[in-house]
C-alpha cells in the first residue's frame, strides 16, 4: 500500500508539480526545505529524500491520507503567501530548478533557475509580479530588496536619474521616487512627479497609501510609462 502510494505520487509518470502544490497546501513544517537563510527548495531529485527524513511523520500522514487533487481544489486561504502557487499550476511550471526565496513581509520569490540574474516571479498578497512587467527598454525590471526585516519592491530607470521604490506596509503600499541615486544620468523634472501623484516632504517624493496590490501594480506601470513618455516629450521640445 505505502509503496503504491509513493509510486503514484513520485513515480516516473507522476505529476510532481501537483505534489509540490499539495504539500504547500497540507502545511509540512519543513517545506519548502531550507537551503540557506532566505533560500528554499520545493524539492527535486535527491532533495526529496532529505525532506522525507527530516519530516517523516508528517510526510507519512500526507502520503497515506491526502487526496492531492482535493487538497489543491479546496484550498481557500487567500492570506497564505503560497496561495497562487497552490491554486494556479502555471506558476510551478515556471521554475526549472524549483528554487524559491522567502522574504520579510510575506514576499515569495520564485526563481526560473538558480542564479540571481535569471528570471523570477514575485508574489505578495495573492498577486504575482513579473520581473519584466515594466518596459525593459527603459527600466531594469521589477525586483525585491530586503535587509532581513523589511522588503521593498523597486525598479531603476536605465535612461534617467530616477529609482522607484514600493514600501510594503501593514495597510498597503507606498510608492516612492528617488532622484539622486544615479547623478550621471539626466534628471527627471519634478513637475512630472507631481503630475503622477507624488508629493514631496522631508523624506522624499511619495504617493498616498495604496491598499490593493493590483492597484499598486497598475500604478507602478502607469508611473514608469508616464515618466518616459513625458521626459521624451520634453527632450523633443528642447531639441
Amino acid at each position: 500500500m505505502l509503496a503504491d502510494r509513493i509510486d503514484t505520487l513520485w513515480g516516473y509518470n507522476a505529476d510532481q508539480n501537483k505534489v509540490r502544490r499539495a504539500l504547500l497546501a497540507f502545511g509540512i513544517s519543513g517545506y519548502p526545505m531550507k537551503t540557506g537563510t532566505a533560500n528554499r527548495t520545493l524539492c527535486k531529485g535527491t532533495e526529496w529524500r532529505s525532506l522525507f527524513e527530516e519530516n517523516s511523520d508528517q510526510i507519512l500522514e500526507f502520503i497515506m491520507n491526502v487526496d492531492v487533487d482535493s487538497i489543491i481544489q479546496n484550498y481557500e486561504n487567500k492570506n497564505s503567501r503560497y496561495y497562487l502557487l497552490i491554486r494556479e499550476p502555471q506558476y510551478m511550471k515556471f521554475s526549472e530548478n524549483q528554487c524559491i526565496r522567502l522574504h520579510p513581509k510575506e514576499v515569495v520569490e520564485l526563481m526560473a533557475k538558480t542564479y540571481a540574474s535569471a528570471n523570477f516571479l514575485l508574489f505578495h498578497r495573492g498577486v504575482a509580479f513579473q520581473k519584466d512587467m515594466v518596459d525593459m527598454r527603459y527600466w531594469n525590471g521589477f525586483w525585491v530588496w530586503t535587509d532581513g526585516n523589511v522588503s521593498v519592491f523597486y525598479t531603476i530607470c536605465s535612461k534617467y536619474n530616477i529609482t522607484i521604490d514600493v514600501n510594503i506596509m501593514d495597510g498597503g503600499y507606498q510608492i516612492l521616487a528617488w532622484l539622486d541615486r544615479n547623478p550621471h544620468k539626466p534628471s527627471v523634472d519634478k513637475e512630472i512627479l507631481k503630475a503622477n501623484g507624488f508629493t514631496e516632504d522631508k523624506d522624499g517624493w511619495k504617493t498616498d497609501l495604496i491598499s490593493d496590490p493590483i492597484d499598486m501594480r497598475e500604478k507602478v506601470l502607469c508611473i514608469t510609462r508616464n515618466i518616459i513618455d513625458m521626459m521624451e516629450k520634453i527632450k523633443t521640445i528642447n531639441n
